[in-house]
């Protein structure tokens, strides 16, 4: 006769055999496998006859380094009809322009909504010109790719994120490019630009951009292959982020919306009179930060000649009523300077 704890110990294991995971709805089974990689995803199947095209469900496809066989087998046997990401991480072994071209098209022509492409290595990712017309994108993330716009009109008419990361455009048209990208993005909220820049003028304009973070990397060269104009049309702007700001002028619109700035401003070397016009725009730049309430100013790059002109052309008037709080990294004779014109300062960081 068995014994109590013989009992309870056949229950626990016949509890142990439950397989609670295969219980789930099919729904929430590919919704467990969206958070994995593709590849993950589909060695599930080898789990039992339920789960063999459970994989095929998932509405995000993740290929991290995978050989191209297996990223053309996911994408022929995928059942849905709309991808919602599309994530793709390509390795040294895989440059292959058409094959590429291929799997782009198969997420546009899925209706993907969030794209990521990403290049890691020296090689820059082609793109089909159709991506850039794709009704159903929300976000778009490029790495390393290289972009050649159509000659028709850009229509992303849902695009809201934008990040552009060392992406390469058209050289014969590349100070173009980005403003022809720009005006087919309608509902644009937040746009990054991380890359190496050498055309004369960046100009960003966009009516509802709310976040804007740009980045350069100025390499080797002549002094005059450095983007000189950064223009900014963006009356909607909320939060800006400029880091090694090597231009010459930034030319920018009422930015009354504005929030919260991180800048980082460079020096510049010329005569004193080049010296006395780059710091009264250097002035006029930061004078149209006034309505944020958070401010992370880096000035440490600033040379003495430029620290004694700016500081020497500094107006009594120039005001940030709304600051609370700044983080400044400067010359010590600055600190006087924000602290008469903020009023309702809570927080200070200051280094010298």
């Amino acid at each position: 006769m068995a014994t109590t704890e013989q009992r309870g110990g056949r229950k626990r294991r016949k509890r142990e055999k439950i397989d609670r995971i295969s219980d789930l709805p099919d729904s929430v089974i590919c919704h467990i496998l969206s958070f994995l990689p593709t590849k993950s995803s589909v060695r599930t199947s080898i789990l039992g006859q339920r789960w063999r095209f459970l994989w095929a469900y998932v509405p995000i496809l993740y290929f991290h380094r995978e050989k191209k066989e297996f990223i053309n087998g996911v994408i022929s046997l995928h059942k849905m009809h709309t991808i919602s990401t599309f994530r793709l991480l390509l390795r040294k072994k895989h440059y292959d322009k058409h094959q590429h071209i291929a799997w782009v098209t198969a997420a546009v022509n899925r209706n993907v909504r969030n794209l990521y492409l990403v290049s890691l290595s020296n090689y820059y990712m082609p793109l089909p010109q159709h991506l850039f017309t794709c009704k159903t994108l929300v976000e778009l993330v490029l790495n390393s790719c290289h972009v050649t716009l159509p000659s028709c009109p850009v229509y992303l008419p849902r695009l809201e994120k934008l990040h552009l990361i060392s992406v390469r455009f058209e050289a014969d048209n590349e100070s173009s490019s980005l403003p022809h990208l720009l005006s087919g993005c309608p509902v644009l909220e937040e746009l990054e630009i991380e890359c190496s820049l050498n055309f004369f003028t960046l100009s960003v304009s966009s009516p509802t951009l709310k976040r804007l973070r740009i980045a350069l990397e100025v390499g080797g060269g002549d002094d005059d292959d450095v983007t000189k104009l950064l223009e900014l049309n963006t009356p909607s702007l909320t939060h800006l982020q400029l880091g090694n700001c090597f231009f010459r002028n930034i030319k920018s619109g009422a930015m009354t919306s504005l929030i919260e700035s991180d800048i980082s401003l460079c020096s510049y070397e010329g005569d004193e009179e080049e010296i006395f016009v780059y710091s009264r725009l250097r002035l006029e730049f930061i004078d149209r930060l006034c309505n944020v309430k958070s401010l992370e100013l880096d000035l440490s790059r600033f040379t003495g000649r430029i620290v004694d002109s700016v500081l020497s052309a500094w107006s009594w008037t120039m005001s940030f009523h709304n600051l609370t709080k700044l983080d400044l990294t400067a010359d010590c004779r600055f600190l006087p300077k924000f602290l008469e014109s903020a009023d309702n300062l809570e927080i200070l960081i200051f280094t010298e």
